[in-house]
């Protein structure tokens, strides 16, 4: 993500979700977190607030917030850290329900692939939060929907792309580059999470944000960063939870066959076993 001009760096033991809840907000009774790596959301304040900080010092790297968004329904910070000296791309988000609270936070990633040792960490924390895996018949229901031909239609790409594009996504172990190329990567990917519910398109200098369910169920979030003549010269799509997103790339590396090499799905370099064994 292209990194602004003024670069904020502070605490950030909630990965940003206590400024985006600000004093005048407060948490809904009954909010949700959607955590990056479970795919069962965690319910209650105090859940919560201990989650993600329990989280944040798993990651045993600072983080910085890079870009921040602010809508009428929903705000949001997109930060960068480091996971084993590798960087890592995140994105808190707050939305907001009728009465003015938070009704739930979202934390997405990027890079999965380097957050491998930040996620084991993590478990060995917290191995009785329920929503680690996927159990086989849940896995298969998401294939069997997502290989479906009536599922969806190869579709174009929902905004413009320059010929500097470069395209940063939780499936791939280093960026897409050409327009073509990532034209190809986002027609088959939306063939792949299927139709989508929508959030509220957030604008901040040079970056726009727009959020979205797939009924998977996955999160997703892709952040643009636009050109002075509307283009976008970087694209970075954020998700979440980790075992839906390990399936969908699964099925995604299928259905794009041989037009990437191995070298998009793997980290070079890497001497963790754990990562060896447990790609995403």
């Amino acid at each position: 993500m292209t990194t602004p001009t003024r670069e904020i760096t502070m605490p950030a033991d909630t990965l940003f979700a206590d400024e985006l809840i600000g004093p005048g907000r407060g948490l809904a009774h009954g909010a949700r977190l959607l955590h990056p790596f479970l795919h069962v959301p965690i319910s209650g304040g105090a859940a919560i607030w201990d989650a993600l900080r329990v989280t944040y010092a798993a990651l045993d790297h600072e983080v910085v917030a890079d870009v921040r968004f602010a809508g009428q329904t929903t705000s949001a910070v997109a930060w960068r850290g480091r996971c084993d000296g590798r960087p890592i791309r995140g994105l808190t988000m707050a939305l907001l329900g009728e009465t003015g609270e938070v009704v739930e936070l979202r934390v997405l990633l990027c890079e999965f692939a380097v957050a491998l040792p930040w996620r084991a960490r993590l478990r060995e924390r917290l191995p009785g939060l329920p929503g680690w895996e996927l159990t086989p018949e849940e896995a298969s229901a998401i294939v069997a929907r997502v290989t479906d031909p009536s599922w969806q239609a190869d579709t174009v790409a929902p905004f413009e792309l320059s010929e500097q594009i470069r395209f940063f996504a939780p499936a791939f172990s280093r960026p897409i580059e050409g327009p073509a190329q990532v034209g190809l990567i986002i027609r088959n990917a939306v063939a792949v999470y299927g139709v989508c519910e929508s959030g509220e398109l957030l604008r901040a200098p040079a970056h726009v944000l727009r959020a979205k369910r797939s009924t998977l169920p996955m999160a997703i979030a892709t952040i643009l960063h636009v050109l002075p003549d509307g283009r976008a010269d970087e694209v970075w799509v954020f998700m979440q939870a980790w075992p839906v997103i390990s399936v969908f790339r699964q099925c995604l590396r299928a259905r794009l066959a041989d037009a990437l090499d191995a070298s998009f799905y793997e980290l070079s370099g890497v001497d963790d076993q754990r990562a060896r064994q447990e790609r995403v």
